[in-house]
């Protein structure tokens, strides 16, 4: 029983953050590249006054970006997964590839 309530409360608790991620999603925030945002500081700012209204931040502590853009929250890893343009073309061809 009491592996039943961590589990329903683990369920509970990342569709709850699952949400408000989904909810929050812009893809002006995701589309720029590093280089890209240090070579236009107007640009740079806007995402980054884009990102401090987020109520969960992304984690860029985990590194890559082919798995997506990584979330911790609640001791919960979140991958929001998808496809990115790598200066040519996308990498998975489609965001359904990236999941």
């Amino acid at each position: 029983m009491k592996l039943q309530k961590l589990s329903e409360d683990f369920v509970a608790t990342a569709e709850r953050y699952g949400r408000v991620i989904i909810s929050e999603y812009d893809p002006s925030i995701y589309k720029h590249s590093q280089k890209e945002l240090d070579e236009n500081l107007s640009l740079k700012r806007e995402v980054e006054s884009r990102l401090s209204r987020l109520t969960i931040k992304p984690d860029g502590s985990m590194g890559g970006f082919a798995g997506g853009v990584k979330f911790r929250h609640g001791g919960i890893l979140f991958k929001f997964a998808l496809d990115w343009v790598c200066p040519v073309k996308y990498i998975f061809f489609c965001d359904f590839h990236s999941i």
